[in-house]
């Protein structure tokens, strides 16, 4: 019983400490994924995650905790990272660090075999940060021509007329064009975190 308080207290303050170092950055990710379609699904993975860990709550309170303090300076890196990103105005160095902090720290504090454990509630709060803009954007252009072939595909099966270039699907008296919106990004993200809870699950 103890021990488990023990445990407890420290995640309470393990967690003020995160929230107290990267508030601008949580407040900056929270930001975007409630103004941006692509990322609504991210409101989500707190709460996804937060009942992964109760789910293995006694697995976690049994653990022997051994802290791996030979991951101090991969702690070191992340945080110094984290300035880089602030700093020097990369939001998403920024973003992707605080995920980096909070596994090396598991680590640090409770050692590889409390990561093992919380590794799929720790993967879900990865799906909450936004993908850098110089990954995103070549990635919604790739989703893009993928639709745009398949419903080249589809009308061209169906016998009408249709002529495809780049993005664009030319019908004749009408050109459609598959914006950002209908690369299908929005739903990759959420479908991956879904198939990730379902092979955990089932």
């Amino acid at each position: 019983m103890k021990h488990s308080k023990i445990i407890i207290i420290q995640i309470i303050i393990l967690s003020l400490l995160i929230f107290s170092i990267y508030t601008p950055t949580l407040i900056g990710i929270y930001k975007k994924v409630s103004t941006n379609k692509d990322y609504t699904h991210a409101l989500l993975m707190p709460f996804i995650a937060g009942y992964l860990i109760w789910e293995r709550r006694k697995d976690l309170l049994n653990i022997q905790i051994k802290p791996c303090l030979k991951i101090f300076p991969l702690i070191l890196f992340t945080f110094l990272f984290s300035l880089y990103g602030v700093l020097g105005s990369d939001i998403s160095a920024a973003r992707i660090s605080w995920w980096l902090w909070l596994v090396c720290i598991v680590i640090f504090c409770y050692g590889i075999d409390a990561f093992k454990t919380l590794f799929l509630p720790l993967i879900m709060l990865g799906f909450m940060i936004p993908l850098p803009q110089h990954v995103q954007a070549p990635l919604t252009m790739s989703l893009k021509l993928i639709s745009s072939k398949l419903a080249f595909f589809i009308i061209n099966t169906a016998g009408i007329p249709v002529h495809v270039e780049g993005n664009i699907i030319d019908l004749g008296d009408v050109q459609l064009q598959v914006v950002d919106a209908c690369s299908g990004l929005r739903y990759v993200l959420p479908l991956i975190a879904l198939g990730i809870l379902c092979a955990y699950f089932f």
